[in-house]
């Protein structure tokens, strides 16, 4: 998939649906654990492999199964959008950009109105610099 390069105006634009689907993503994760939680002692492997089921089987798996494939289409719903999912627990999504030619992540969490951050694409949350810097706002650009 092509990287879609964000100017910090369009990147805001989409907080109101991030939101959304963020918070819909922490909430299926949490479905998942608790299922998870609640059959502690079921090798999932297995039961993804095994082609006979006790009832309780099928249903844990069909359980599973759908709860991953829901998870997995809000992710893509996101990535489509151009945004890149870096960590769910935390709500973290990063969008590409450019600054003075070099490409960067403006970088938003969950909780945000909107996106007050940026780090290099091999950095993580920990290394977040201000948009405030006056350097990224001046060079910050979009390209089509």
């Amino acid at each position: 998939m092509e990287k879609t390069l964000f100017s910090l105006d369009d990147a805001n634009a989409l907080i109101p649906f991030l939101t959304e689907q963020v918070i819909r993503l922490k909430a299926l994760k949490a479905e998942l654990d608790d299922v998870l939680a609640e059959n502690e002692g079921v090798d999932v492997d297995a039961l993804f492999k095994s082609e006979k089921l006790a009832p309780e089987g099928m249903a844990l798996r069909q359980k599973l199964q759908s709860l991953g494939d829901e998870i997995n289409d809000v992710i893509f719903e996101i990535q489509d959008k151009g945004a890149v999912v870096k960590d769910l627990e935390q709500g973290l999504v990063d969008f590409f950009c450019e600054l003075k030619g070099k490409t960067v992540f403006l970088c938003w969490k969950l909780g945000e109105s909107e996106i007050h951050f940026w780090h290099g694409v091999d950095e993580g949350f920990a290394q977040r610099k201000s948009l405030l810097e006056r350097q990224f706002l001046e060079c910050v650009t979009k390209l089509h």
